[in-house]
């Protein structure tokens, strides 16, 4: 049982769920950042709303900045 979990590749459920969740994410992450910067590119007001967003100190204002603006 020991060499099952350490060199057979054996996981628990709660081992596999988790790895499912990450490459999931990473899935869904990197099929939509073309989207977003195509998106970005193409707004005139993107050089405008890039200044604001460095003149924003606090992350969860960032987060809250980005997050209405697009």
């Amino acid at each position: 049982m020991i060499l099952g979990f350490s060199q057979g590749g054996w996981m628990l459920g709660s081992s596999a769920e988790r790895m499912a969740q990450q490459k999931s994410t990473f899935a869904v992450t990197e099929a939509l950042v073309p989207v977003c910067i195509a998106q970005s590119n193409s707004d005139p007001s993107a050089a405008a709303k890039l200044q604001q967003l460095d003149a924003i100190t606090s992350s969860y204002e960032r987060r809250e900045f980005v997050m209405k603006t697009g």
